[in-house]
C-alpha cells in the first residue's frame, strides 16, 4: 500500500513534532491517519487520526502539527472516559478549549478555526465545562446550536 501525498505530509509533520515537541510528538506518532470524506475537518479515536483531505490541504505544516497534537491529547487525557453524565457536545467543546490552551502555551501554532480562549488557561476540562454550561441559554442546549453559542462572560471596563 502506497502513501498518498497527505499521508506523507502527516508522517513528515509527526517526525518534526517528535524532534521539536517530544512529548506531544511521541503521542501523535501512534495515531494512524485515515482519510474520511464524511467529516468536515478531523477527528480521533484511540488509534486513528481521521481527516478530510481538503481541510488538511488548507493547513500549514505548523497547523497540521497542532491538529495531530490536539487529536492525540484527547486520547492522552482520557476524555471519553471522563465524560460521566455530561452533555457530549459540550464536553467535547470544553476538552478542546483545555487542550488548545495547553498547546498554545507550549508554542504550537493555533489554526484559525479551532476553539481557543485564553481565559481557560490553566483550567481543567471539567472546570471549563461548568463555566460553559453556566454561560449558555437553555434553548441553546443542543449540538445543532453549538456554533451559535454566545458566551456571556464578564467584560472589563478597559475593553
Amino acid at each position: 500500500m502506497t502513501m498518498n501525498a497527505i499521508e506523507k505530509r502527516i508522517a513528515k509533520v509527526k517526525a518534526t513534532l517528535v524532534v521539536e515537541q517530544p512529548y506531544f510528538g511521541s503521542i501523535a506518532s501512534y495515531l494512524k491517519p485515515i482519510l474520511n470524506e464524511d467529516i468536515k475537518t478531523f477527528l480521533s479515536t484511540p488509534k486513528t487520526f481521521e481527516y478530510n483531505d481538503d481541510y488538511l490541504s488548507s493547513k500549514s505544516d505548523e497547523e497540521l502539527a497542532f491538529l495531530l497534537t490536539n487529536a492525540s491529547m484527547h486520547q492522552a487525557f482520557s476524555h471519553e472516559q471522563r465524560i460521566d453524565s455530561r452533555m457530549q457536545w459540550l464536553w467535547t467543546l470544553a476538552t478542546d478549549y483545555a487542550i488548545n490552551c495547553l498547546l498554545v502555551n507550549n508554542g504550537l501554532e493555533l489554526p484559525d478555526d479551532l476553539n481557543y480562549d485564553d481565559r481557560f488557561d490553566d483550567m481543567s476540562a471539567e472546570a471549563i465545562y461548568v463555566t460553559l454550561e453556566n454561560e449558555i441559554d437553555d434553548e441553546k442546549h443542543s449540538p445543532e446550536k453549538v456554533s451559535q453559542i454566545e458566551f456571556q462572560g464578564q467584560v472589563s471596563s478597559d475593553e
